[in-house]
């Protein structure tokens, strides 16, 4: 919500400025604007204005984005100073005969070889010295004589000679048609936005534009089918736009492969992480098999990390047994409060147990007993625990039993 509400106020501030400002409407098929729409205020970059060589006017702006530029000049027939009032039969500017308007619009690198077009002139005051003061004008531009046409707008402080000297709120006329309620704020000819247009794309719909000679909203149509999109859900991922709805997608997996972490997905913010208590242990495991015989020559070692979780729940990593291929699951169950301080962990999923170390070892396991206890020390930084197993093997029809015992110490997770 507060990215919401910054980014329609940085939206309002800008619009609310408007008597500095570059529209474009560029039809398909025309080169210089692509055939999108576009525009820039004096919140997106910098704009300056001179007198050109026969009298004309140039304004350029320039954007924070490298390679942002784009430039307007405009001059009257026969060296005439520009005045308000209507340019047609406009050819590209400076190569336009004398009795001849010259306009040029170009930028992002593109401009035309030859052009043809027309212009209005809507606002043209020049300081004593002759430099540009304020200016508004609208423009048509065809390149290479070609039908598709670049449309546009260019202000420079339009309005503002008028509030010069003039109290805050005398009423003033930005030529922007997008604007309404114009009055003078510190010199300058402010008006606010109608409203009417979209003031920033929405998921599958491209940005509409006020254009500021009319006040019609120019583009916001539809994103083809299969562009990407997001919807308002930060937990769904790989969006598409189809028929103008952002569908589809699949849930964010939020796992981060930290055992010693516990993660959720929240739809406004993403990912969420917090750390639940977990120990680094190691031990040694002994096995008996008939009559007391240990089934290994020497105690094997382990090592894992103990998860506790405070819903009562537990966890407890096993690995990837590469000699025979299985992978045994984690362990996982439950643990309640014993006597004397320790706690009884029971796990829940032995059938998965059984059946991977029945793949294992070739020979059908069955568990028939399993419990750990452990303890923990009074600052909860230790434990020590002891686990048992009763189980059997089936050989040639015969069951066998055996039974395990490991002890183990673990250390908790900073």
């Amino acid at each position: 919500m507060r990215w919401t509400v910054l980014a329609a106020s940085l939206w309002l501030a800008s619009a609310a400025q408007a008597g500095t400002l570059l529209f474009l409407n560029s039809q398909p098929g025309d080169y210089i604007g692509q055939g999108a729409g576009r525009l820039v205020t004096a919140a997106d970059g910098t704009f300056t204005a001179s007198r050109n060589f026969d009298n004309g006017v140039n304004v350029d702006f320039d954007g924070s984005a490298p390679g942002d530029f784009w430039s307007v000049d405009l001059a009257a027939p026969m060296s005439a100073t520009l005045v308000p009032g209507a340019y047609e039969g406009a050819v590209r500017w400076p190569f336009q005969a004398a009795s001849a308007p010259g306009l040029s619009v170009y930028g992002d690198g593109r401009g035309c070889n030859t052009l043809t077009g027309r212009f209005l002139v809507l606002e043209a005051t020049y300081g004593a010295d002759g430099r540009v003061q304020s200016f508004a004008a609208d423009f048509e531009q065809h390149c290479e004589d070609g039908v598709p046409a670049l449309f546009g707008s260019i202000r420079y402080h339009a309005g503002d000679p008028a509030c010069a000297g003039q109290p805050d709120g005398t009423a003033c006329d930005d030529q922007d048609a997008c604007t309404q309620s114009d009055a003078c704020q510190a010199g300058q000819c402010t008006g606010t936005p109608t409203g009417g247009c979209t003031a920033a794309p929405v998921p599958c719909r491209t940005r509409s534009i006020c254009d500021p000679s009319g006040g019609a909203c120019v583009g916001g149509g539809l994103q083809p089918d299969g562009t990407p999109c997001a919807n308002d859900d930060a937990c769904i991922v790989g969006e598409s736009c189809q028929s103008g709805v952002c569908t589809g997608g699949s849930l964010l997996s939020c796992d981060d492969g930290d055992l010693c972490t516990v993660e959720a997905c929240d739809s406004h913010q993403g990912c969420l992480v917090a750390p639940v208590p977990c120990w680094n242990v190691a031990g040694r495991a002994k096995v008996w098999g008939l009559g007391g015989i240990q089934a290994a020559p020497a105690p094997p070692r382990f090592t894992s990390t103990l998860v506790l979780r405070i819903d009562g729940t537990y966890r407890l990593p096993s690995t990837h047994i590469t000699s025979c291929g299985a992978e045994i699951p984690d362990e996982v169950g439950t643990y309640r409060a014993g006597r004397h301080g320790r706690l009884v962990l029971t796990p829940t999923n032995l059938d998965e147990i059984d059946a991977a170390g029945t793949i294992c070892i070739g020979y059908p396991l069955a568990v028939t007993s399993y419990r750990t206890v452990v303890k923990l020390s009074r600052s909860g930084l230790r434990l020590h625990g002891t686990s048992t197993l009763a189980a059997s093997l089936e050989i040639f029809a015969q069951a066998i039993p055996f039974h395990a015992v490991a002890t183990f110490k673990g250390t908790r997770e900073p």
